[in-house]
């Protein structure tokens, strides 16, 4: 029997366990801080029958084993297409100008010059022509873009008015800034931004309550302390609670900063590159409304426009179980410095300065406010700087060869969930063979 210890619930931790429980063989334990399986994949508890999401907004259909899973867990029904004449539109002008999510409509489209769809069709074209199979899961597969600053190219290659208004507004969906990231990331995620996508109609946590319920033993309000290794070894995990669990195997599918606190047997060079991965901040707002207003999915704000928010979102536009008939579920994104500044404001005070600023923006939006609710990431996403990935495999490359240890977190692939699933089930697959 083989003794598998699992730290982190979320869509990671949770798709390795779904894998091993498979084979009588092994055993699993789950090891869970929140009160809730899930991790940043979980709904949101909403009144009066609305649902949204926490963090992750949709999944994209080339995430080809996140689906597969889908079909094993029968949720797949649960899935409703994204569509995409009403996908995103980004603030222009003072206005919602509709950006296109075709070629026929990426050439008859007024919200871009022609100057600027000559630049993103040269950046689709080289995109395409470096792409690599399984890039978007393995984004060191990008190495002579690695380090290369996104903004320094995208002002090359569009100058920076088209970087400002478009680029930096895009990046912004990933809860990052521009200046952040390196090119590669974003070539390594191309296939992903032009994929159709789907949500699951009642929110993300579908997915992860599936999950968990095929786990079998997920301890949760229970973490781990340090994970245990001799001799390049794992022996087992310490939990909070004062107990030790001996294990052949442990997977760690946390953020970087938990895993550079439970890896304490890891040399020091790795634990300092973990404890030093920079997160974006994010703060998720929601209200519902009397009526849908925006008439589409998302819409971008640009520098220009003036705002504090980075994104807005019409729920009820991505699947009709958003919110009742009707009715309009909004979401605004604040990130970067702004969510900093606003991270410890109450919930109350935050709702409506959001509020107040959305109908600053849209003067019609409906005054009548249904609830709000505020959801505080202090680290919602890995940003992957210049360097970050080539920095990545010879973390990989070092901590793996701790025997029995398996890492799933974010900060080894790319921050999305087919790379978690994609990872976790690698995992299960190593541990199962060895």
């Amino acid at each position: 029997m083989k003794r598998v210890v699992i730290v982190g619930g979320g869509p990671g931790g949770l798709s390795a366990a779904f894998r091993l429980k498979k084979n009588p063989n092994v055993s699993v334990a789950v090891l869970e801080k929140e009160a809730e399986p899930g991790g940043r994949v979980k709904s949101m508890d909403l009144p009066q029958g609305f649902a949204a999401d926490r963090s992750a907004q949709s999944y994209a259909r080339n995430y080809t084993n996140t689906l597969a899973l889908f079909r094993e867990l029968h949720i797949e029904n649960h899935l409703d297409p994204v569509d995409e004449r009403k996908f995103f539109a980004l603030f222009r002008d003072g206005a919602m100008q509709p950006l296109p999510t075709g070629l026929g409509s990426f050439l008859a489209t007024r919200t871009l010059t022609l100057g600027e769809k000559a630049c993103l069709a040269l950046f689709g074209v080289s995109a395409i022509l470096r792409s690599r199979r399984g890039g978007m899961v393995n984004p060191g597969l990008y190495a002579a873009q690695d380090r290369v600053s996104l903004s320094g190219y995208s002002v090359r290659a569009f100058g920076q008015k088209s970087t400002d208004e478009i680029v930096r507004a895009g990046v912004s969906m990933l809860m990052a800034d521009l200046e952040e990231v390196s090119l590669a990331f974003a070539y390594s995620l191309f296939p992903l931004m032009m994929s159709p996508h789907m949500v699951l109609r009642h929110g993300n946590g579908t997915f992860t309550a599936a999950l968990a319920a095929e786990c079998g033993d997920v301890r949760l309000q229970d973490a781990a302390a340090s994970v245990r290794i001799r001799d390049r070894r794992v022996l087992g995990v310490e939990t909070e609670k004062g107990g030790f669990l001996e294990a052949d195997h442990v997977v760690v599918a946390t953020r970087a900063r938990q895993a550079a606190e439970v890896l304490g047997g890891l040399g020091e060079e790795e634990r300092a590159f973990l404890a030093e991965i920079p997160y974006s901040t994010c703060l998720q707002v929601v209200f519902g409304a009397p009526r849908p207003y925006l008439p589409c999915w998302g819409m971008f704000f640009p520098p220009a426009a003036g705002t504090f928010i980075a994104s807005l979102t019409e729920e009820s536009f991505k699947s009709p179980g958003r919110a009742p008939a009707g009715h309009g579920l909004t979401q605004a994104f604040i990130t970067g410095k702004s969510a900093r500044d606003m991270m410890d404001e109450s919930d109350d005070a935050i709702v409506e300065k959001t509020h107040q600023e959305v109908l600053r923006l849209f003067p019609d939006y409906p005054g009548e406010r249904l609830f709000g609710r505020v959801v505080r990431q202090r680290e919602a996403m890995v940003i992957p700087y210049p360097g970050f990935y080539g920095r990545m495999r010879e973390f990989r490359s070092k901590a793996t060869a701790v025997r029995g240890l398996h890492l799933v977190g974010d900060y080894v692939s790319n921050p999305v969930i087919e790379a978690s699933v994609t990872l976790a089930e690698r995992a299960a697959a190593e541990i199962l063979r060895g």
